[in-house]
């Protein structure tokens, strides 16, 4: 059993007796006076000025030292008479009596307004209260946690223990603090006016006068469809971010239809180059688009050209006719590639962004130094439609093994519930609060936000590219 009492005492309490209280620890007739002084000193409310006849000036400094030297004479009688009945603990004007009965805690609750009553003060009854903590059935806040009786389950389960965790009040508190810290009218200004002190970096390239595009953002999001499935001609989108809209392709005509679902090349972004790999059209790579990458990264690691991979690919071809062809190979040497490939990278996730493709794009598993989305990116596994496929064939053969008979309409909701279950999991807001992305970024920032990312990847030397026993 828990007598709680909270707040509000010395409000209450007379000064001639507090005085005199203070007068036995204190002989300095100088510091009786301040003390005085402190107490009768006027305060203001509700913009009027007003003077106190008693009680202690609420958030003084010096207030819970007089709550101590008031309420002393209550530990005193408590360690005489009321120790039988349980445990005071006190800070300042709040404590707590911890009671093994009800009759004690009741008997406890009659002391304290006994010695209470002769002293001139009250219990506030709104904070004061008996709590049954028997079996954790209550709880109560003191000292701003909430405390609750717990059985101990790592040793013997007859031992219990006070649980404790900051009570609601509290950790309001602490919320508004946060947020008052983290608004975004204050996020980083002290670290700002820190690198204004700095002196300025230099650039580990050769930069030439940024150029506009001759298209802007807008014909971008003409461009780009809003089903993340749909084909892109990313053709268009690179010359919405390249200086004056110019690019140099690298093998533009090679594999005809089949090469072509990877676009690489150089441009010059911001006035800084910059090697690209951008998925095309459906994304999906085959054997000459994979070979096509693999090269053009190789080319950009001995020329130390950071790269920027536009993904938009939903996974590598598969079948018989690219299993014979040799899909495994080039696409694991686009993997591995991509892996060792010791330039800055930067990934842009533009479209689907599936199982493998995922790792010869330069996810996040392959340390990007920037890794964005738009919000058509959708990074899983797989898409909705092929894991539906692949558990509705799973579970149609096993309806069919049974002799049973195969709901179409109970399949074609399982279907939808696989593709709005795979489009939640890889949203970019979900995705993004797994780290898996810097953020999100719109199409109006696009081209800052790279320009910005590819200059931070020119404060350092550009490394160089061991590639090991690499054969392509």
């Amino acid at each position: 059993m828990v007598l709680l009492g909270l707040g509000y005492y010395l409000l209450g309490s007379p000064y001639s007796t507090l005085l005199a209280l203070v007068a036995r620890k204190i002989a300095d007739r100088r510091v009786l006076k301040l003390v005085r002084q402190w107490l009768e000193a006027k305060v203001m409310e509700d913009g009027r000025e007003e003077k106190k006849l008693s009680g202690t000036p609420q958030g003084g400094v010096i207030s819970p030292l007089l709550s101590n030297i008031y309420l002393h004479v209550l530990d005193r009688v408590w360690a005489k008479h009321g120790r039988h009945l349980g445990e005071l603990v006190r800070y300042a004007d709040d404590f707590v009596v911890l009671c093994k009965t009800e009759w004690k805690a009741k008997a406890a609750v009659r002391l304290v307004e006994q010695q209470l009553g002769l002293l001139g003060l009250q219990l506030h009854p709104e904070k004061t209260k008996v709590v049954d903590l028997r079996r954790g059935r209550g709880s109560f806040e003191f000292l701003g946690c909430t405390l609750r009786k717990k059985r101990s389950i790592l040793r013997n389960p007859r031992w219990a223990f006070l649980q404790r965790w900051p009570s609601p009040k509290a950790m309001k508190r602490v919320r508004g603090r946060i947020h008052e810290l983290t608004d975004r009218r204050r996020a980083g200004t002290k670290l700002r006016d820190i690198i204004d002190f700095e002196p300025p970096q230099s650039l580990y390239v050769d930069r030439r006068k940024a150029v506009a595009p001759q298209f802007d953002f807008k014909e971008m999001m003409r461009d780009t469809p809003q089903n993340t499935y749909q084909f892109v001609d990313i053709r268009k989108s690179l010359k919405c971010l390249a200086d004056d809209s110019y690019i140099h392709e690298y093998k533009p005509t090679y594999g005809e239809n089949r090469g072509d679902s990877i676009v690489a090349g150089k441009m010059w972004l911001g006035g800084l180059p910059v090697g690209f790999i951008a998925s095309n059209n459906n994304g999906v790579i085959y054997i000459e688009a994979a070979r096509k990458a693999t090269e053009w990264m190789i080319r950009c690691g001995n020329q130390g050209l950071p790269v920027l991979f536009l993904q938009g690919s939903p996974g590598y071809m598969v079948g018989k006719s690219e299993e014979w062809g040799g899909i495994g190979k080039y696409g694991s040497d686009m993997v591995r590639t991509c892996s060792v490939l010791n330039v800055p990278k930067i990934q842009y996730v533009i479209g689907p962004d599936h199982g493998a493709a995922n790792y010869g794009m330069c996810g996040r598993a392959f340390r990007p130094v920037f890794c964005f989305t738009n919000m058509r990116g959708r990074t899983t596994v797989m898409s909705g439609d092929t894991a539906g496929f692949i558990v509705e064939s799973v579970r149609r053969k096993n309806i069919i093994d049974k002799g049973q008979q195969v709901d179409e309409a109970d399949m074609a909701k399982f279907r939808q519930m696989m593709r709005d279950r795979y489009d939640a999991e890889g949203h970019p807001f979900l995705t993004g609060s797994l780290l898996f992305h810097d953020g999100a970024i719109a199409f109006n920032e696009v081209r800052g936000k790279l320009v910005r990312a590819l200059e931070l990847c020119y404060r350092v030397p550009v490394g160089h590219t061991n590639w090991g026993d690499l054969k392509v």
